[in-house]
């Protein structure tokens, strides 16, 4: 069976299987010295190493999609010549058939360097960074652990929670948290409208983002939580809407998620719905952060399941510019925590209006 995440990126593949935005890139520096035949032994290592690497995704005769993991994937089919990478560096990859993965070595001013193309549906990020560890690790001839949890355990363990009582209380949960929603709990942002994709970013001063920590620390909140309720206003004003959600890519989940390869990553929907009269910033924050603390331990149940359930399904496009946004949080300046291994996203996720 398919995780919730994969099941929610192969609908996304199904509806849009030209776009781009799925396709994660990653550049592994490579020591001086290190000739071809290493990279591909590392890279072969991995392969081996990490089922979801050799996964692609197939319909059964009931049209049902699963998982289908290959037993071997030779290097050769994933690292291409520079040629080769030139022409398919910018198309889609094709989820039933595989590889979803493909990388090239490329000589650049900082040096030689593996150009790693993921599709989003194998990986999230604490992933890449175990990836990139691990690649390490084999290129200097390392030995590793053995793999502690394959991540099909994981999507059959969430399979089988299905069947306990946990399943329908956490069902019960989002019903009553989405109910009455007015605007797509998820958006459609992570797909570029029309082929074309853009981006607007803002940095903060150091007094600023100073004061921003202090207004947080005042009012015991995190960054994200204050960034999200902030959102909430700009859409709530552009609008003229009560009630609306926005999703947030969380990414908290078991300690056993944080070693394995694989996509954890949940999108949980965070509503907003506004009473009549004024309302102080502090409450109206502290309430969205106690909020979102509940949703926290029903975060493994698929939410999607729960829109035919609701008198109202929110599922839906809508007209305002603001359609198509999706937004992320950055906690420090962008140009060094790029390059930073602990590089967090605090809070991202679409937004959608209708």
């Amino acid at each position: 069976p398919l995780s919730a995440q994969e099941a929610r990126l192969y609908a996304q593949y199904r509806l849009y299987p030209d776009s781009l935005a799925y396709l994660l890139e990653m550049d592994f520096p490579l020591p001086a010295g290190i000739g071809a035949e290493a990279v591909a032994a590392a890279l072969q290592g991995l392969l081996a190493r990490h089922d979801i690497l050799r996964t692609r995704y197939r319909v059964d005769r009931e049209g049902i999609p699963y998982a289908e993991v290959q037993p071997e994937l030779p290097v050769e089919q994933v690292l291409l010549d520079e040629a080769r990478w030139q022409s398919v560096q910018a198309q889609a990859m094709a989820l039933e058939h595989g590889p979803l993965l493909r990388g090239c070595l490329l000589q650049t001013d900082a040096g030689a360097q593996l150009r790693l193309q993921v599709h989003h549906i194998l990986v999230d990020e604490p992933a890449m960074i175990i990836l990139q560890q691990e690649f390490e690790q084999l290129l200097r001839g390392e030995p590793l652990p053995p793999v502690g949890l394959s991540y099909r355990r994981y999507a059959l363990a969430l399979a089988q929670a299905r069947e306990l009582p946990l399943w329908q209380t956490a069902q019960t949960f989002w019903q009553q948290t989405l109910q009455g929603l007015e605007f797509d709990p998820f958006g459609h942002g992570a797909v570029e409208a029309g082929g074309q994709m853009g981006s607007v970013g803002w940095t903060l001063s150091a007094d600023e983002q100073a004061g921003a920590r202090r207004l947080c620390a005042s009012l015991n909140l995190t960054p994200a939580t204050f960034f999200l309720a902030l959102w909430g206003l700009v859409v709530a004003r552009e609008s003229g809407r009560s009630a609306f959600s926005i999703s947030v890519a969380n990414a908290y989940g078991s300690r056993q998620g944080l070693s394995t390869v694989g996509m954890f990553v949940a999108l949980a929907p965070c509503a907003f719905r506004f009473g009549q009269g004024d309302q102080p910033f502090a409450d109206y924050a502290r309430q969205l952060a106690d909020a979102q603390w509940q949703v926290m331990d029903q975060l493994f149940y698929p939410v999607e399941e729960v829109f035919p359930l609701l008198a109202d399904d929110p599922r839906r496009f809508g007209s305002n510019p603001l359609l198509n946004i999706a937004y992320s949080y950055l906690e420090g300046a962008e140009a060094d925590a790029s390059h930073a291994p602990d590089f967090a996203i605090e809070a991202q996720g679409p937004l959608s209006l209708a």
